[in-house]
């Protein structure tokens, strides 16, 4: 359907002698090659050790940034192919849609919000271009780093938000990113998204939905019983949102009767039916989309030809299920507990880290990015960096490295791994 030509596939930096002949004898794609760049950075390694909506403490099996990046990649991928749309650019746009997420869960993300309001900002999504287009380092060019240097079609299929962050406007990308989204999009003031971005982002929201519920079931947060309780919750929610309330009712009565059947079954049917219950709505979920012509066109790239139109229904019976796990999963008394926690961690650690002598802390590569960034003097910064560390951390680093700078006891005192 999308032809991708070399204005899609230039890079921010034209790559070096060595890459160009390597690319000669390579049989990959452009795109191919930018998503195998994304799995073997580091900073996607470590969404294995970033929770999704579980803390620290729970049992392993449930999903993390990883686990979940890689859902929102297949189900993408359903979707591509579907519509005949090259299912490779939009499996490495999903893989990094999560790669900017801050350790510890929603709790480390709002922490970070918090902390930065006085000093740039902190977003997810604004994070993942500055991973990709600096922290990450593969490509450099007079001792500055063009990140993984990925092509054009895939930074822009990462960017949900168009512009940039304020106090006023919570999405977007940090100012100081102006140039990389002046390449990546000349027309970005328009706010417009390519397909891709689309696809990607009706496939996070079926990952979130259907999986949140899925985990909430296997801990036992959700079940039968308790929806009934919250039901009317649920159905102002959906009131607010604008969903038809006897779709919403019905979508209530079904679900029900579904965890019902999930619960007096034995240990084994429960699993299918659980599996079944996800896999479902899954592929219903795909096949409500369809693509349709937009009238926004660019210059230069067929990228933004197509819009992704989604069945009413199934857009409703998404925010549906993402109300029971908010509800019923992510406001939990016990995860709040865990939040207040987890959120102290940060502020205490970034209190640490964004001090004037903090530099004696940082591992090599950051204590080089202190200098060229002349943190001493640069309060901002000096925050920012203290802010990129924080984010890059796994769950299990971050508390680990709090023992180590904060705890008197021998627990972590001696740990320097």
């Amino acid at each position: 359907m999308i032809s991708y030509n070399d204005f899609d596939k230039e890079r921010i930096l034209k790559e070096d002698e060595f890459v160009q002949k390597k690319k000669d004898t390579d049989v990959r794609s452009d795109f191919e090659r930018d998503r195998a760049r994304i799995i073997h950075s580091s900073a996607f390694r470590r969404l294995q050790g970033k929770t999704q909506i579980m803390s620290p403490g729970y049992l392993d099996f449930y999903r993390t940034r990883l686990t979940h990046s890689l859902e929102v990649a297949q189900i993408s991928k359903g979707i591509a192919i579907k519509h005949d749309i090259d299912s490779t650019i939009v499996e490495a746009i999903s893989l990094a849609h999560d790669i900017g997420h801050p350790p510890l869960g929603h709790s480390g993300e709002k922490t970070l919000r918090e902390l930065m309001k006085e000093h740039g900002l902190f977003e997810s999504n604004a994070q993942n271009i500055r991973i990709l287009t600096y922290l990450e380092i593969k490509t450099l060019k007079d001792d500055k780093s063009y990140g993984l240097n990925l092509t054009r079609a895939v930074l822009d299929g990462v960017i949900k938000y168009k512009g940039f962050l304020s106090k006023e406007n919570e999405k977007g990308l940090y100012k100081e990113n102006k140039a990389e989204l002046e390449f990546i999009d000349p027309y970005y003031q328009d706010a417009e998204v390519p397909i891709e971005t689309q696809i990607m982002d009706w496939a996070d929201d079926i990952a979130y939905s259907v999986h949140d519920i899925e985990d909430g079931v296997r801990l036992s947060l959700i079940n039968s019983i308790v929806i009934d309780k919250i039901g009317q919750k649920i159905l102002e929610d959906a009131k607010k949102s604008n969903i038809d309330r006897n779709f919403a009712e019905q979508s209530l009565k079904n679900f029900q009767e579904e965890l019902y059947k999930i619960q007096k079954a034995g240990a084994f049917e429960r699993k299918k039916l659980l599996k079944s219950f996800t896999s479902f709505r899954i592929h219903k979920f795909i096949n409500a989309t369809k693509i349709e012509q937009n009238d926004k066109r660019r210059p230069n790239t067929q990228r933004y030809d197509y819009k992704l139109k989604i069945d009413e229904e199934a857009k409703w019976e998404v925010v549906i299920l993402k109300n029971i796990s908010k509800e019923l999963f992510i406001n939990d008394y016990r995860l709040e507990q865990l939040k207040h926690k987890l959120s102290f961690v940060i502020k205490e650690l970034f209190g640490l880290l964004s001090q004037k002598d903090a530099k004696k802390y940082y591992p090599d590569d950051f204590k080089y990015m202190w200098d060229i960034n002349n943190c001493d003097h640069d309060e901002r910064m000096r925050f920012r960096l203290a802010c990129d560390y924080i984010a890059g951390m796994t769950d299990n680093f971050a508390l680990k490295l709090y023992r180590r700078l904060f705890s008197p006891t021998n627990d972590g005192l001696f740990d320097i791994a």
